[in-house]
């Protein structure tokens, strides 16, 4: 927890105005102490006589639902276990601000206090779907990209979601990653060599996701990248240099070592378990 304080003059018939700004991890139980108002505003409280100071009160002068100021001590404490990413989701700063005033008023000061709830890394990435299918046709180019589903991580930035990894034993395809300006991050994988069915039609792929905290939070996603001949339809007649959609079948269900290579129509009825949706590839 980390303080700053600022005192500044208001004016002579209006007492001094003070601010102070307090840091202040989420998920802390109730009754952590943020920060206390008589020591920390320098309010002068030292000089006065014992009878004096045993009157002074810190009353806040609207109550707030997170934190709450002992109007004897001065103590600032948390009121309940705050979970930052439920009271500012999406925000990059999460501030609560108390207004007390100090009496009686022969002493009357008022205190602005900022209470920032700073996020802690209590949230793994995680994503759509533990297990994804890829079907790569023979003719693809090498070079192509075939975009794939980014991990979502409910903490805030830094500690979201930074960067991917990507596990390929047979040095098939590379991992691309670009950031975009909200943060997050589009996922593809590059073909670097030709594939061909007959010399081998299966490839095992892993891709992580790693946070921005201190220790790393983690997840993965299994590839299945299946090599498939091409389709004698004259409908994956495609001219050169432009790549036909391959389908990518996502499932949270674990399946067998190997993978049977599926007969389901592109569109499977609305009671199939296992998702399909088209995957967009690039040249």
């Amino acid at each position: 927890m980390s303080c700053i304080c600022l005192i500044m003059s208001v004016d002579a018939d209006s007492g001094v105005y003070h601010q102070l700004e307090y840091d202040f991890n989420e998920e802390q139980p109730a009754g952590a102490i943020v920060g206390n108002v008589r020591n920390d505003a320098r309010l002068g409280l030292d000089v006065l006589d014992s009878d004096v100071l045993s009157s002074v009160r810190f009353t806040q002068r609207q109550r707030n639902p997170f934190f709450d100021v002992d109007e004897t001590s001065g103590d600032i404490a948390s009121t309940r276990r705050i979970d930052r990413e439920l009271l500012c989701p999406y925000v990059v700063v999460c501030e609560q601000v108390l207004e007390v005033t100090v009496t009686p008023l022969t002493l009357f000061q008022l205190v602005r206090v900022i209470v920032n709830v700073v996020d802690i890394n209590d949230h793994d990435p995680v994503f759509p779907t533990d297990w994804l299918t890829l079907d790569v046709i023979e003719t693809t180019k090498i070079g192509s990209t075939f975009s794939l589903p980014e991990a979502e991580d409910a903490d805030s930035q830094p500690l979201s979601v930074g960067g991917y990894r990507l596990l390929d034993g047979s040095s098939t395809f590379e991992l691309e990653t670009s950031g975009r300006g909200d943060g997050s991050h589009e996922v593809r994988v590059r073909l670097t060599r030709a594939v061909d069915r007959e010399t081998r039609d299966y490839y095992a792929l892993m891709l992580f996701a790693v946070d921005g905290g201190q220790p790393q939070r983690s997840a993965s996603m299994h590839i299945d990248v299946l090599s498939a001949m091409k389709s004698p339809s004259p409908h994956d007649a495609v001219p050169d240099g432009v790549q036909s959609h391959p389908t990518l079948t996502s499932s949270s269900a674990t399946p067998t070592t190997t993978p049977p290579r599926s007969t389901a129509p592109s569109t499977p009825p609305e009671s199939t378990r296992t998702s399909r949706s088209a995957l967009r590839c690039s040249a």
